[in-house]
Parts: C-alpha cells; structure tokens; sequence
C-alpha cells in the first residue's frame, strides 16, 4: 500500500506538469486567467482616471486662454492709441476670451457631476477641451 500511495502522490505531480493540447500546463493557465483579471482591473482604473484627464485639458485651456489675454492687455495699455480699430479689435477679442473662460468653468462643474456633453458647450470651447 506505501507503493501505491507513493504511486498515487507520482501521479498527482506528474499530472500537474502535463501540459494541455495547446502547450501551457496548468500552472501557466491559472496565471494567464489571474493577469487577465488584473487587466481587466487596471481598464476599470483608466476608465476613472478619464475625468481627471478632461478636467487637467480643461484648466490648461482655462491657463491658455489667460495668458492670451494678459498679452493682449498689455498691447492694450502700450502700443495701441485708444479709440483706434485696432483698439477696439483687440478689446472684442478679450470679451471673446473671458466668454470662453465662463464656458470652461461651466464645463469644469459639468464634468465633474458626469453631465458633460458636446451639446452642453459651444463649438469652439468643446474643440479646446476634446
């Protein structure tokens, strides 16, 4: 009976080593069923991490946009002649900018409560943020 066991306990490590049809042995197999499952983990942590990514866009964006009109000022108040075209042109441009900037606060908020859509913005701050 010692034989038997010791034949028995043979064939349980042997059978543990034998690999299937396709050339992975059990132990391979586990593992690759195990990675997977750990993939699939990390998917459902990129899927998270998305908002964060649109709200970094969004506030770059916002930092974009306000240095574009810290420039602009500064033409403004240096070289340009007030009443001029050019003044007045540069002025429309900053109420342009300041409008884009309230729109990205809103998508900030919007984003954050998941109701963030192409429709709830304006075409020109939804190309800035996409």
């Amino acid at each position: 009976m010692d034989f038997e066991r010791g034949g028995i306990e043979f064939q349980k490590s042997v059978t543990q080593e034998v690999r299937d049809e396709s050339g992975y042995s059990e132990n391979q197999q586990a593992k690759d069923v195990e990675q997977k499952g750990v993939d699939f983990k990390n998917m459902q942590n990129r899927k998270q991490s998305q908002p964060v990514f649109r709200q970094s866009k969004i506030l770059g964006a916002y930092k974009k946009i306000s240095s574009r009109i810290e420039q602009l000022l500064v033409v403004v108040t240096t070289t340009v002649l007030p009443n001029s075209r050019q003044h007045d042109a540069i002025l429309d441009e900053i109420k342009t900018l300041r409008n884009v900037q309230e729109e990205l606060i809103q998508c900030l908020l919007l984003d954050q409560k998941g109701a963030l859509r192409r429709e709830t913005t304006s075409k020109e701050t939804w190309n800035l943020i996409e």
